[in-house]
C-alpha cells in the first residue's frame, strides 16, 4: 500500500436525519456534489437517538459507488443483511459494537464491499491496531456517536497524528462536529478524509461544500 499523500483528500456530507422528508432533501442537495456521502445509520442503543434511514430512497437517488454506511448499532450483523443487498461502496463498523467480529469484516470483503472501522474518541487506539491490515478505511470520531451538532474535541488532532506517524499507508477520516476551522489542521496532521454533516448543512450546502473543498485543496 502506499503512503498517505495529501492531494488524496476527500470530503464527505453526512446525512443524519430524523424525518423522511429532511432525508430526501439533504439527498437531493449533496447527490450531484460529493463522490461520496456518509449515511449514519443509529439504532437508539448503541447511540441515540435513532435515525430515519431508508436503502430504497438512498439507491434510488446516488450511485451505489458514492454511498457510505456508517453503522452505529448493537446489533451490526442484522444491518450488515439489510444492506448488503444494495451493495454500497464502503461500510463502516464500530469496533465498541458488542458483536464486532472478524466474521463481519470477511462477508463484507467477500461481497467487494470496502470495510471501514470507526472508533470513538475515548477508545484506546491500541484496540483498532490488530485490524489495520484488514480493513479498508479507518474513521476516527472527533465526538461521541449520534447526534449531530455535538462539539469537537480538539486531542482528535494527536490521535490523527500518532496513527498517521505510525501507519502511514492507511486511509484515515475524521468525523464528528468539524467546522471550517478545523479541516485545516486535520489535513496538516495527517486526515485524509474528512466527514462534515450539520456544518455542511448550516445554511446554502452547496456553497458550503464549495468553501469547504477549497481549504483541503
Amino acid at each position: 500500500m502506499g503512503g498517505f499523500r495529501e492531494n488524496n483528500v476527500t470530503l464527505e456530507p453526512a446525512i443524519n436525519v430524523y424525518s423522511r422528508e429532511e432525508y430526501i432533501r439533504r439527498i437531493s442537495i449533496i447527490k450531484n456534489l460529493a463522490k461520496m456521502v456518509q449515511f449514519d445509520v443509529i439504532d437508539g442503543f448503541f447511540a441515540r437517538p435513532s435515525n430515519f434511514n431508508d436503502p430504497k430512497i438512498i439507491f434510488n437517488e446516488l450511485d451505489s459507488s458514492a454511498v457510505h454506511l456508517h453503522l452505529m448499532v448493537n446489533d451490526t450483523m442484522s444491518e450488515i443483511k439489510k444492506w448488503i443487498a444494495y451493495r454500497p461502496r464502503r461500510i463502516t463498523l464500530h469496533i465498541e459494537s458488542p458483536d464486532f467480529s472478524d466474521k463481519q469484516i470477511e462477508i463484507l470483503k467477500e461481497q467487494k464491499i470496502e470495510v471501514g472501522l470507526a472508533c470513538n474518541p475515548t477508545t484506546s487506539l491500541e484496540k483498532i491496531i490488530p485490524f489495520l491490515s484488514k480493513v479498508n478505511f479507518i474513521l476516527l470520531l472527533s465526538v461521541p456517536p449520534g447526534r449531530n451538532g455535538q462539539i469537537f474535541s480538539t486531542n482528535t488532532f494527536e490521535r490523527v497524528r500518532a496513527l498517521r506517524a505510525k501507519f502511514p499507508w492507511i486511509v484515515l477520516g475524521v468525523d464528528g462536529g468539524i467546522k471550517e476551522q478545523q479541516i485545516r489542521p486535520l489535513v496538516d496532521v495527517g486526515a485524509n478524509s474528512i466527514t462534515i454533516g450539520s456544518a455542511m448543512f448550516d445554511g446554502d450546502a452547496k456553497a458550503n461544500f464549495e468553501k469547504f473543498s477549497e481549504v483541503i485543496k
